[in-house]
């Protein structure tokens, strides 16, 4: 009986594994240094870009800051402003400061729109100044318990909070993939619905244990 319990597990894993390998392969190189890979707000963007489409935007994000600017933008030459919603990737990346699905629309420059872009060039100086030191999200499979969060900051050695990294991004990987296997595998996610659903409850709880660590270790 505990044989029969175990293999839908264990095979649920298998194929987990095997789908995270190919979407991993299928996705290309990740720069993991990108400070776009980095923002929580523009990581979930990034990954869904092809290969290419990084590393144009990497090399456009010359700060390596976590969004884009418009005069990197205009530096790189390529597009033309405004950046609009829905119409060009690299909205995703930028500061929507109007709140009205484009950026850049009042710059001198822009197609349509020959206004002065004083204020808008002031804001953009403000904002390649600003550090970026925000975490990465990826996922975990590396056990954490039996860290005292109190006693978390300062006195975890940098080799584990690197490998608490890796496992975090394991993790976000982990659920990617069950999120695909549900999506292409409907019979077998209705079979083993339950098994999935507590394999992504368990990733969610050690990204959550080590994003607590790493905040307080500052990473």
């Amino acid at each position: 009986m505990k044989i029969k319990k175990i293999l839908p597990k264990a095979l649920a894993v298998a194929i987990l594994t095997s789908t995270l390998a190919s979407t991993s392969f299928a996705s290309g190189s990740v720069n993991t240094n990108s400070g776009l890979y980095r923002s929580r707000r523009t990581r979930q963007a990034y990954m869904n870009l092809t290969a290419d489409q990084r590393r144009e935007i990497d090399a456009i994000n010359t700060n390596n800051n976590t969004q884009i600017t418009i005069k990197e933008v205009k530096a790189h030459g390529k597009y033309k402003l405004p950046i609009v919603k829905g119409q060009n990737y690299l909205y995703a990346f930028m500061d929507d400061r109007n709140n009205n699905g484009m950026v850049g629309e009042n710059d001198k420059d822009a197609v349509n729109n020959p206004i002065s872009a004083e204020k808008e060039v002031a804001r953009e100086e403000v904002l390649e100044k600003e550090a970026i030191t925000e975490l990465p999200e990826t996922e975990t499979t590396t056990s954490i318990e039996g860290v005292d969060e109190e006693k978390e900051a300062n006195i975890i050695p940098a080799e584990y909070l690197d490998r608490l990294e890796e496992s975090l991004k394991k993790a976000k990987q982990t659920i990617s993939a069950a999120e695909v296997l549900t999506k292409t595998m409907p019979r077998f996610a209705t079979e083993y619905g339950e098994v999935l659903n507590k394999l992504i409850e368990d990733q969610y709880k050690i990204i959550t244990r080590a994003e607590s660590i790493l905040q307080a270790n500052g990473r």
